[in-house]
């Protein structure tokens, strides 16, 4: 006796499946994706990394629940109870590296890692505005502060230059 309830059950829920299917495609697609689209892009504009990661894991959660509903649609025509185990295990996965991924990004820009395109720009910039008398540019650091920039550097002249003509 058991066993039918626990039968008659499961086929109550599959077969109200395509109301929860379509109550989370609506809040995904509607409402997550939209927010972290525009966390995105005010933090990318305003260069707040907190703003860009929030944005990123909203995105990533759309995704997955993209993938959750798949799934979903999937149980409900095959009736295979397995294949949520499977997408399950799959979009862990993929939240887990996305996870690790952002966390690696956040834990550069607060520990002041060298941002290589940032230094390639001012070497072209020191380099168009680089004066005959300029011997060496030594001990550069550039450092970030949400949107602005603070760029320290060390410039050898002729030792014969005074301080106005340094």
């Amino acid at each position: 006796m058991r066993i039918k309830y626990h039968v008659h059950t499961h086929e109550f829920f599959l077969s109200i499946l395509d109301h929860g299917i379509f109550l989370m495609f609506f809040t995904t697609a509607c409402i997550n994706y939209l927010l972290g689209f525009l966390s995105c892009k005010i933090g990318k504009k305003n260069k707040s990394l907190i703003l860009i990661i929030s944005g990123k894991h909203l995105k990533i959660d759309t995704y997955s629940t993209f993938g959750i509903i798949i799934g979903l649609f999937l149980l409900k025509r095959t009736k295979f109870t397995w294949i949520d185990l499977i997408i399950s295990i799959i979009f862990s996965l993929i939240i887990l590296y996305t996870g690790l991924k952002l966390l690696r990004n956040a834990t550069a820009g607060i520990m002041d890692e060298s941002d290589k395109k940032l230094l390639n720009k001012l070497f072209h910039y020191f380099n168009k505005k680089r004066d005959i008398h300029w011997i060496d540019i030594h001990h550069l650091k550039a450092i970030k502060y949400g949107k602005d920039l603070h760029v320290d550097w060390h410039l050898t002249v002729p030792w014969f230059f005074n301080v106005k003509k340094s």
